[in-house]
């Protein structure tokens, strides 16, 4: 059996959103945003994008129309929401055997990387790649002391779940890198106090596998 999840670093946060241009605009524009990368239409119907605050990466897509699959179907049903996090690991070519061997459906394969079906792992669509973005980002210096929010990073991604124990468990049977968190009521989950203003909610989502 292959090994579980090598989980390195997360690359980006995933969020599906309603206009392209209006998006960018938005969070560069207003919030201090960095463009990083356009991700222009391959054929799917939908444009992405790369940005950075703080030195957390966001890659935002955009459907170019609401329809009844792929990713318009999902901004028909939800409106702007958060999808998952794609994490970089060591053997992209591992993790998906591992994916498929733990029951854990792969919605989308694009070869260098995959995404899982959200309802396998409480609400969040894993993205696995074995590359690197980081390097697009400004380095950390710089938010934390050119940019006007003088940002230090990420505290951490929190997700609604019925089951703190339940959902702890079962990312822990996924993956290597989830470590407990001291004034949590389990690994890395809880109802700890969120960190000001650092605090990035997936959303709700109920405790299936």
């Amino acid at each position: 059996m292959a090994d579980k999840w090598q989980l390195i670093h997360p690359n980006h946060i995933n969020a599906i959103v309603d206009g392209y241009e209006a998006t960018i605009e938005h969070f560069r524009d207003r919030v201090g945003f960095t463009l990083d990368r356009r991700i222009p239409d391959s054929g799917d119907g939908t444009d992405a994008c790369l940005m950075t605050l703080g030195g957390v990466m966001f890659e935002f897509f955009a459907p170019k129309e609401r329809g009844e699959r792929g990713q318009g179907r999902l901004l028909a049903r939800y409106g702007d929401h958060y999808v998952g996090i794609e994490y970089h690991v060591p053997d992209v070519t591992s993790a998906r055997e591992f994916a498929r061997e733990s029951g854990i459906r792969i919605i989308n394969d694009l070869g260098a990387a995959f995404f899982t079906y959200p309802g396998n792992s409480f609400g969040i669509a894993f993205e696995i790649y074995d590359g690197d973005f980081r390097q697009l980002a400004q380095p950390a210096r710089y938010w934390e002391t050119q940019h006007p929010l003088g940002l230090t990073g990420l505290a951490r991604l929190s997700v609604a779940v019925e089951s703190v124990e339940a959902a702890a468990t079962r990312l822990h049977e996924l993956a290597e890198g989830f470590r407990d968190r001291p004034g949590f009521t389990a690994p890395g989950f809880g109802q700890g106090r969120a960190g000001a203003g650092r605090d990035h909610r997936l959303g709700a989502a109920r405790a299936n596998r």
